[in-house]
C-alpha cells in the first residue's frame, strides 16, 4: 500500500493536534492537582494553628490605602494606609505612627529570604524597643490564620498586617519580595531595598539617617 504525499501531511497534522490535545490534559491534570494540594495544605494550615478570626474578608476590603492612587517615592512622605494586624486584630494606621523611625517591610510566607529577613528584623525591634516601629505587610494576600501561624513560627512579636487587596502592596511599588523602606519621623521615606538585607545594613541605615537617638 502506497502513501501520498497528501496523506503524509495529513497524518502529521493528526500527529501534532494529538500531542497538543494529550500535552493540554496533562497540564490541566497538573494544574487540578496542584490546586487540590495547595487547598488542602491551606486547611491544613489553619487546622493546625488552631486560629480563627471574626474579621470577614468582606470587613477586610475596607482597609488599605486612606488616598487610593498614591504612590511612594523616596523623599516624599509615605503614603498613608490602614491594615489590620493579624497578631492582635487591631487597625494599625502608619500616620499614627508619625514622630518614630518606620521600617516598613513587605514579606510573604512562601518568600525564603523574608523567612531570613523577619528574624533579624525582630532582633531590631528587640533591641531599640518603643524608640521603632516595625510594620510587616503581608504582600501575596494570605489569610490572617496564615500570617499569624507564620508569625508563631517566627516568634515575630511586630506588627503582621494583611493587605487584601494588595492596594498598599502596588503603592509601594513591590515587585519583588522582600522589600524594606526606612521612613524618618516626619513620615518621609528616605530609602529602600529590594531583597533581603541583614542586621548590620539595617542599623547602618538607621544611623546614617539619624532615624535613632544614639546616647
Amino acid at each position: 500500500m502506497t502513501t501520498t504525499p497528501q496523506s503524509k501531511q495529513l497524518f502529521r497534522r493528526f500527529v501534532l493536534v494529538a500531542s497538543v490535545l494529550i500535552l493540554s490534559l496533562i497540564l490541566s491534570l497538573i494544574g487540578l492537582i496542584w490546586y487540590a494540594l495547595d487547598t488542602q495544605a491551606n486547611r491544613n494550615l489553619e487546622t493546625e494553628s488552631g486560629l480563627t478570626t471574626k474579621i470577614e474578608d468582606e470587613v477586610l476590603q475596607n482597609y488599605g490605602l486612606i488616598t487610593p492612587g498614591e504612590t511612594a517615592e523616596i523623599g516624599m512622605r509615605a503614603p498613608d494606609f490602614r491594615l489590620i494586624d493579624a497578631l492582635s486584630g487591631e487597625e494599625i494606621k502608619l500616620s499614627d505612627y508619625v514622630g518614630k523611625p518606620i521600617i516598613l517591610n513587605f514579606w510573604a510566607s512562601w518568600c525564603g529570604p523574608c523567612k531570613i529577613e523577619l528574624p533579624e528584623l525582630q532582633t531590631i525591634q528587640t533591641k531599640h524597643g518603643d524608640d521603632l516601629i516595625v510594620l510587616a505587610v503581608n504582600g501575596d494576600r494570605e489569610s490572617l490564620e496564615q500570617i499569624k501561624y507564620f508569625g508563631s513560627k517566627l516568634n515575630l512579636t511586630f506588627n503582621l498586617l494583611r493587605d487584601p487587596k494588595k492596594e498598599v502592596t502596588k503603592a509601594y511599588g513591590v515587585w519583588g519580595l522582600p522589600k524594606t523602606l526606612f521612613i524618618d519621623r516626619g513620615g518621609v521615606i528616605q530609602k529602600q531595598y529590594t531583597g533581603s538585607i541583614n542586621q548590620e545594613i539595617i542599623e547602618s541605615e538607621l544611623l546614617a539617617f539619624d532615624l535613632l537617638q544614639v546616647d
